[in-house]
């Protein structure tokens, strides 16, 4: 069971991963060196946020690796091309959610990423962390993974947190 950190609204990212792995919130913006909040872009209502490889970093440095298992894997022949074609798992999606789910079942410590959907229609990124029983949302709430739809949140990807064999 994780506690979820008292954040900000763009700190989904760097909230999710310390849950993950233990430590807390500060410690994990301390680590990054910033705390997402700069205006880099034009539009200054934009702030700078995070990247997951930034997070990636700092969850190496702590002893863990971090593999993605995508819950809607596809291929794309070149980039920004707009074919996309769907890799199943067996026939069909349904069969790509039986996977996803059997690697939620063995999963202890890991990081959702999606997106919401806001009041206007756009899309915001966003990230969770999993326990192996409930998505824990750093908006505030725990649920079960079932139930992320009806949160706003849309799950594509599962990143794994396993502790590196140190040799």
């Amino acid at each position: 069971m994780f506690t979820i950190p008292i954040t900000n609204s763009w700190s989904c990212l760097p909230a999710s991963f310390s849950m993950a792995c233990g430590i807390p919130f500060d410690d994990f913006i301390q680590a990054l060196g910033h705390n997402g909040d700069t205006r880099p872009y034009t539009d200054k209502s934009k702030r700078r946020g995070f990247h997951f490889q930034e997070c990636i970093e700092i969850v190496w440095k702590l002893g863990f690796s971090c593999t993605p298992i995508e819950r809607y894997p596809a291929l794309m022949h070149s980039q920004g091309d707009k074919e996309v074609c769907p890799i199943f798992f067996g026939h069909s999606d349904a069969d790509n959610l039986a996977r996803f789910v059997q690697y939620l079942l063995q999963v202890k410590r890991g990081i959702f990423e999606g997106f919401r959907t806001r009041n206007n229609g756009s899309y915001a990124g966003h990230a969770a962390a999993w326990d192996g029983k409930l998505v824990y949302d750093p908006s505030g709430t725990a649920y079960l993974f079932e139930e992320s739809k009806n949160n706003n949140f849309n799950i594509h990807t599962l990143w794994i947190l396993t502790e590196k064999c140190h040799q």
